[in-house]
């Protein structure tokens, strides 16, 4: 199996090095800068599909095994986006939107939309989807989970810290499982809950990396899965965001449970191919 940063060439069993051009976003400027990092490469195929499959997180079958939450959407409209932002968008946020496009399917590996805060401020910046924790010497090395448990947060090591400092909000507007797409009754955009952390590298490069908390099922889900995304309800965002103390985070623990799904429903979707 191709170990990270290496692929396979023309059917051979040698690895070759490669290096993959990350476009991360410049927080300063608004544009786009680019980023080198190693990327792992999850196929075994001799034909290379694309790098997105690396980031994953784990063994890169994770995803066939079923893991939750491994697929969302974000395929609400532009109006409909800003309006559930406004509260918390500046003049520096625009960029981020400028070339906002629906996504029916947001897989492990790829950038996420992300409402976050730091130094007392709301931002909205754009994060790879498969938590880097910033203590890590290489991002290239060791798993990327694109999801957190929500029993384990305070234990794990890749967790502690972000649990702690970086919580985060991935906005969506559905996620799937199992061939089914789970959304709102009334179609509206929801919060996901989420982790994040930043790792600086020796050369001043950055990345800004993300995962969504899990926690069990509730009656709507529990014949799809035995694991499903922690969503923030409307009204509780800064309470979220807000880094706080330990009893800060005892009083989050409730939003950590299972949600009441009767005004959610699930709609059988085609689950496009991994990769």
């Amino acid at each position: 199996m191709p170990l990270l940063g290496m692929k396979l060439l023309n059917n051979s069993s040698t690895p070759k090095p490669i290096n993959t051009r990350l476009m991360m976003p410049n927080r300063r400027f608004g544009r786009l800068s680019s980023c080198r990092i190693g990327m792992a490469q999850a196929q075994t195929s001799a034909t290379l599909r694309g790098v997105s499959g690396g980031l994953r997180g784990g063994r890169p079958n994770d995803a066939k095994r079923g893991l939750m939450c491994g697929r969302f959407s974000l395929n609400t409209t532009l109006e409909e986006l800003n309006g559930r932002l406004a509260p918390w968008l500046t003049r520096i946020d625009d960029p981020w939107l400028e070339h906002y496009a629906p996504r029916a399917q947001i897989r492990p590996g790829e950038p996420v939309l992300v409402l976050y805060r730091e130094h007392g401020q709301e931002r909205l910046g754009h994060m790879m989807w498969g938590l880097r924790p910033g203590w890590v010497k290489d991002p290239s090395e060791g798993p990327r989970p694109f999801n957190a448990r929500a029993e384990s947060l305070s234990e794990k090591a890749s967790f502690r810290g972000p649990w702690r400092h970086h919580r985060c909000l991935l906005p969506a507007s559905a996620f799937l499982e199992k061939g089914e797409k789970v959304e709102r009754r009334d179609g509206r955009p929801f919060w996901l809950a989420g982790l994040w952390d930043r790792w600086l590298g020796p050369d001043g490069s950055e990345l800004d990396s993300c995962c969504i908390i899990t926690t069990r099922p509730n009656q709507l889900l529990t014949s799809l899965h035995d694991r499903m995304p922690v969503v923030i309800p409307d009204g509780l965002e800064q309470v979220w965001l807000e880094p706080g103390d330990h009893h800060h985070r005892k009083a989050l623990e409730p939003v950590l449970e299972p949600w009441d799904g009767t005004d959610w429903r699930r709609a059988g979707e085609r689950q496009l191919p991994l990769f």
